[in-house]
């Protein structure tokens, strides 16, 4: 069985591409809704909140564990779980980067993975040094509540004024963000790179396709869920 873990729905994009990547897998989809958005929290109650989610893991017999959520790999000790198999979302998409090293990049994630700098150093480290950060702190929220997305434009656009240049190409380091993906698009008409297409070549390929969803028991849920065929939904209490 594989991991997938979110703190929320966007990691539920994540999950369409990797079950079509690995149809045979068993999965069991950790959508942490009760403590969402991790982004905000202070640093250490999240740190609490991902080794409480990867107990629930280790439960299963869970060994592969796919992180969807950029936070998580912000803040992860990865030495610390050698039991584990970690795929850190950070790093893979950073090597989807088609652009040349003096492009200015532009990466809109939470408060927290933009101060960890995550991102930062994996870029120097390919030679990227026009990287640039923007927290927007409300969007995850804002997408958990399904609010309006005419709402959600206003306050986008809010932030990108607040920009003064304009970015060759834009990462998008929340798997929350790519929802709005075209909002992203429409304004600023660049390349957009986000973890959506990202291709995790796990090691446990066995099983029978059945997905299992740890989520908080909201109506809200059902708009994503319903795009999945579930052999069983396990909710929160």
């Amino acid at each position: 069985m594989i991991g997938v873990y979110d703190s929320g729905l966007g990691g539920l994009l994540e999950l369409n591409k990797i079950r079509k990547d690995n149809p045979q897998s068993d999965i069991l989809y950790i959508g942490d809704q009760k403590n969402a958005p991790y982004g905000n929290k202070d640093r250490e109650e999240v740190k609490k909140i991902i080794e409480n989610n990867f107990a629930i893991f280790r439960s299963f017999g869970i060994k592969d564990i796919i992180l969807a959520c950029n936070t998580v790999c912000s803040l992860v000790d990865f030495k610390r779980h050698d039991d584990l198999i970690l795929y850190d979302i950070i790093k893979a998409t950073i090597d989807q980067l088609d652009v040349s090293l003096d492009a200015k990049i532009l990466i809109f994630a939470t408060k927290t993975t933009c101060e960890m700098g995550r991102y930062q150093k994996e870029l120097a480290l390919k030679g990227y040094q026009n990287v640039y950060v923007k927290a927007l702190d409300e969007l995850a929220g804002k997408l958990e509540r399904f609010e309006d997305e005419g709402k959600i434009k206003e306050y986008l656009y809010a932030e990108f004024k607040t920009i003064s240049f304009k970015p060759d190409i834009m990462i998008l380091g929340c798997t929350h963000f790519p929802i709005v993906k075209h909002l992203f698009e429409e304004y600023y008409q660049v390349p957009v790179y986000d973890s959506t297409a990202l291709d995790f070549k796990t090691d446990d390929l066995k099983g029978n396709g059945r997905l299992y969803l740890l989520m908080d028991k909201s109506l809200n849920n059902l708009t994503f869920i319903n795009k999945y065929v579930c052999e069983k939904v396990i909710f929160y209490e």
